[in-house]
C-alpha cells in the first residue's frame, strides 16, 4: 500500500511538498482503512513527509503515526481472528 500524504488536506498535514486544499479529510480515511480487507497486506510506504515543515502540533506526523497504527493494528485484528476461526472449526470437526 502507497500513501502520498500531499493528498490529505493541508489541516491534516501540512508537512508535504505539495499542500493541498481541501484534499482528503484524515479522520474520514483513518475510518476506511478500518474496513479494509488488509488480510494479504505485505508493505506499506507513506510519501512526501517532510518533518522540517511540520506545524507547532506535528499534525504531519500524527497522522503518519496514526496511519500506521490504523493499519497494522487493523491487519494485525483481521488476522488473529481469521487464525482463531479456523482453530475453533478445526477444534469442533
Amino acid at each position: 500500500m502507497s500513501i502520498d500524504i500531499d493528498g490529505f488536506d493541508v489541516s491534516d498535514a501540512p508537512a508535504v511538498g505539495t499542500p493541498e486544499e481541501n484534499g482528503i479529510n484524515a479522520n474520514e480515511f483513518l475510518r476506511a482503512v478500518l474496513t479494509m480487507d488488509l488480510s494479504k497486506l505485505l508493505a506499506t510506504e507513506i510519501v512526501e513527509f517532510m518533518p522540517e515543515r511540520d506545524d507547532k502540533h506535528k499534525s504531519s506526523e500524527r497522522l503518519v503515526v496514526n496511519l500506521m497504527e490504523a493499519i497494522y493494528l487493523t491487519k494485525f485484528f483481521q488476522q488473529n481472528t481469521t487464525i482463531g476461526l479456523e482453530q475453533r472449526m478445526h477444534a469442533t470437526a
